[in-house]
């Protein structure tokens, strides 16, 4: 294909050559040849992003293509637009109750280590013999109520 030369640096390229430089810009793979590309037509690097950029957000358009079916195309109907909206919300909702729900998890594996530490600790120390403390009585005391006093079962 013949690549368009610009007489001046000024000139502007219409936007089927825009097309065609993209497309030959697209073919360049070896090391360097963007940059001769660049050199070749005049351009800066900058001006063929933005080129490909419009190209990629459908400004800029295929000779022949109608602009308008290819933004139509592209375009969200107002139904659309909600249900994409109530999906982005609930999809922030579930990503916090994942977050939510593996942080309890981290806790409670930290507890279950915490508990298996505290078993093991408790098994190696030697239990002390426990001793049962029979509390005597005290003497009854006349103060007491009655319901308090103990039951003298020699009496009864």
């Amino acid at each position: 294909m013949d690549i368009p030369q610009r007489p001046s640096r000024h000139a502007h390229f219409l936007p089927a050559e825009r097309w065609a430089l993209l497309l030959e810009f697209d073919k360049c793979l070896d090391y360097g040849s963007k940059s001769a590309f660049y050199r070749k037509v005049q351009v800066t690097r900058k001006t063929l992003k933005t080129w490909s950029q419009d190209r990629d957000e459908g400004r800029l358009t295929a000779p022949g293509e109608n602009p308008a079916v290819r933004a139509e195309r592209s375009r969200m109907s107002g139904q659309d637009q909600r249900d994409f909206m109530k999906l982005e919300r609930e999809n922030a909702a579930l990503k916090l109750k994942l977050e939510q729900s593996v942080a309890t998890v981290d806790i409670l594996k930290k507890a279950s280590a915490l508990l298996d530490s505290l078993a093991k600790s408790a098994s190696n120390l030697q239990t002390p013999e426990v001793t049962e403390e029979v509390v005597e009585p005290q003497e009854e005391s006349e103060g007491w109520p009655a319901w308090l006093k103990p039951k003298n079962d020699e009496g009864s």
